[in-house]
């Protein structure tokens, strides 16, 4: 069990060689953007190239990876910008840091640039590296691509990869991770990370993780998951944000901690313990059972004697959101302007009863809203406790809704709202380049 004591992996891709090092007592108690941060202030200057060899990437699991929590087996990426030229920390879910985990890697430091152009695998593994070249997969997806990769190297890998928006050299480039289905839907969205250890864009890596045996990596990407789920209704996305921190939030914090900034946390961490322990009553009894992914409404009320009242409420709302994405995504596909209105309320309903993430100003905002002609569907969006609602509005309405919600919304709250008037696209792809057809 030697070799599974946690390590530093070092990568240099011009020399393709692996070094594994000891982990230094300051970087022992830190994990996810922490650790990053760190490694970042210890190793890069900062007023280095972003796109030259000076920069690193870095990959750094959370401490609680591998806990049977809700939102813990996530992993930070990040390295200095080449969008912003700051530090950038991208945070991702998925299978990478919780295979990164298992193979004993504390942190994983991509550094310098390749010798010779064109798209190259690194397939990691405690026996050492093997390279190679990668050239067939250029153009492609990454939903084309992460089949193809799994086919290769079988099932049990964990991907991180890259489309056709990282080859262009988009410095909003991110890296998309596999989810518990094999499907490349978690991304470290933004920052033209993977750019950063490529000077002309043309080189790639590929990256994948196996459990305790193998890992490997990808080059940078951008493509949006699900990307025609939007095509068969046409709406306006309008995002409606309350500039001061929810009056209901500072309530609740008051109430848990007597007023202290910590309350937050305090908050987001009950929620997540609660969801874990009625994940680990259930698993004790459902085999295969590794998230409430896998519980569905009648195996979650067979167990409901067996919860708290509160695990019950929490689980029941991530089990049922879970259907209703997908209900969602069907909707959407099928233009039934109904049903995605109804699937909406009930998230929000949920949101507001079970989870209780909500507050009066956000049920307000959504209320207005679900009361205005031209409205599709409403719901409050992000961690909640103040913050932000999704609407989907006609086009035609738009300004009636902008309108309405800026009359109303300060009458019934005392509170000024913003408005963010956006539309949705089919996400990152290959364009023809001009004057050439198709």
């Amino acid at each position: 069990m030697a070799e599974y004591k946690p390590q530093v992996w070092r990568v240099n891709v011009r020399e393709q060689t692996l070094e594994r090092e000891p982990v230094p007592d300051s970087w022992k108690r830190l994990g996810g953007r922490g650790l990053l941060a760190r490694i970042l202030l210890d190793e890069v200057d900062a007023k280095c190239d972003p796109l030259g060899p000076g920069n690193k990437l870095v990959f750094a699991p959370g401490l609680l990876v591998g806990h049977m929590l809700s939102s813990t087996d996530r992993i930070s990426v990040g390295a200095k910008s080449p969008l912003t030229g700051g530090v950038k920390e991208s945070n991702a879910g998925g299978r990478t840091g919780l295979h990164m985990t298992h193979m004993g890697i504390h942190a994983l430091i991509i550094e310098d640039q390749p010798k010779e152009n064109g798209s190259w695998i690194l397939h990691l593994s405690l026996n050492g590296t093997v390279w190679e070249r990668a050239d067939d997969l250029i153009g492609l997806g990454v939903y084309e691509t992460a089949p193809r990769l799994l086919q290769k190297y079988g099932d049990k890998v964990a991907v991180a990869l890259i489309g056709p928006g990282g080859e262009m050299q988009m410095k909003a480039a991110g890296i998309q991770n596999l989810d518990k289905d094999r499907v490349p839907s978690r991304i470290a969205a933004r920052g033209g990370l993977l750019i950063a250890n490529n000077r002309n864009g043309s080189s790639q890596f590929l990256e994948w993780l196996e459990p305790a045996r193998e890992l490997s990596r990808v080059a940078p990407s951008f493509i949006l998951a699900r990307e025609h789920a939007w095509a068969a209704i046409t709406t306006t996305v309008v995002w409606i944000a309350v500039l001061a921190v929810a009056a209901a939030l500072l309530r609740r914090m008051r109430s848990l901690s007597g007023g202290g900034a910590a309350a937050a946390t305090v908050l987001t961490g009950a929620a997540v313990l609660t969801i874990g322990a009625a994940l680990a009553t259930i698993a004790e009894q459902e085999a295969g059972v590794e998230s409430l992914r896998d519980v569905d409404p009648e195996m979650l009320a067979r167990h409901a004697p067996r919860l708290a009242p509160v695990e019950l409420a929490r689980a029941e709302h991530v089990v049922r959101e879970n259907l209703r994405v997908l209900r969602t995504v069907e909707a959407l596909e099928s233009g039934n302007v109904d049903a995605i209105g109804r699937l909406f309320a009930e998230s929000h309903a949920s949101l507001r009863d079970r989870f209780e993430v909500s507050s009066p100003e956000l049920d307000a905002m959504v209320d207005i809203a679900a009361a205005t002609p031209g409205v599709v569907a409403a719901r409050m969006t992000g961690a909640g406790f103040g913050g932000c609602t999704v609407n989907l509005v006609r086009p035609d309405a738009v300004e009636a809704f902008r309108a309405t919600i800026e009359r109303e919304y300060p009458e019934r709250t005392g509170r000024e709202p913003r408005l963010f008037v956006v539309t949705a696209a089919d996400g990152a792809g290959v364009m023809a380049p001009d004057g050439v057809d198709g």
